[in-house]
């Protein structure tokens, strides 16, 4: 299963196998981002799934239930109400704790002008949460993001 998002509003669920539409769901504005979020306890679950989606013009995160079986889904809850700039890449951690958001991307030495970390669970800012820098080691399992000053102020 594989998840798709666009300016029309509306998130699609596609089988891998039959290359068709499972689902479809509207949600009314601009997804600019959008990434599949692990259960948060880490335990795997093959009866649900979720997505957080990055929408425009609010900025907002939404997350998506998805239930595996059947491909039905529904707007849950909003998990930030509005961030400026509106998120361009989300990446969710891998033990579904953290939303990192990065947006204003595209300046001319190609890094990201901002990356905010988000509790999944509770929406709130974590420490870095206005962050200009974000680093990943080569194998991608850990990262770091800093402040405008160059210190660390987040690890995970």
């Amino acid at each position: 299963m594989v998840a798709t998002a666009g300016s029309d509003g509306t998130v699609r669920l596609w089988s891998l196998s039959g290359r068709c539409a499972l689902a479809v769901l509207e949600l009314g504005s601009s997804v600019t981002a959008l990434a599949w979020a692990p259960a948060p306890d880490g335990a795997a679950s093959a009866a649900a799934a979720s997505l957080v989606c990055a929408l425009a013009p609010s900025g907002s995160l939404v997350e998506v239930s998805v239930d595996i079986a059947s491909g039905a889904m529904a707007k849950s809850r909003v998990v930030v109400p509005s961030l400026t700039p509106v998120s361009a890449q989300i990446t969710v951690s891998a033990d579904g704790a953290l939303v990192q958001c990065t947006g204003g991307c595209g300046g001319a030495d190609g890094e990201a002008q901002s990356v905010n970390c988000f509790s999944l669970a509770t929406g709130e800012s974590n420490p870095g949460s206005r962050a200009t820098w974000l680093e990943a080691n080569p194998d991608a399992d850990a990262r770091a993001v800093g402040d405008a000053d160059g210190a660390c102020v987040f690890v995970y």
